[in-house]
């Protein structure tokens, strides 16, 4: 156990290094994302509901979503949600943000494409 031949399962979008060094098996790996695949969707509604509400639920809530794309190496997501959670609030642009989500939400859809795939066909991740 330990490694991953990410071209077994074809990803371009996703990483799953992080949740195979864990070393705890296939059936821990689908579980993990089993559960971002269903979350993802109600984080991202989660920081669209909350651009214009309180401050403090917005940053926890790009911090949870940047997690999630921490974790699958969606480095793409990560970097650009990491801007936006550090950057002081008198410095938000609402309209450049709304632009540059638009293009994450593009990612997490390939993302989410990705990890359908692996959960329809698990035994395709050939972890060993």
């Amino acid at each position: 156990m330990g490694t991953l031949n990410q071209r077994q399962v074809n990803l371009k979008v996703i990483r799953l290094d992080n949740l195979v060094a864990y070393e705890m098996g296939p059936d821990f790996v689908i579980s993990m994302i089993q559960t971002y695949y269903e979350e993802i969707p109600r984080l991202i509604l989660a920081v669209e509901e909350h651009i214009d509400g309180n401050r403090d639920i917005f940053i926890r809530n790009i911090h949870t979503l940047k997690s999630s794309a921490a974790l699958f190496k969606i480095t793409e997501i990560d970097d650009v949600l990491d801007f936006w959670e550090e950057l002081p609030e008198a410095d938000f642009n609402r309209d450049r943000f709304v632009i540059e989500f638009e293009k994450s939400k593009e990612i997490y859809a390939e993302a989410l494409n990705e990890m359908k795939f692996v959960l329809d066909n698990p035994k395709a991740l050939k972890l060993g």
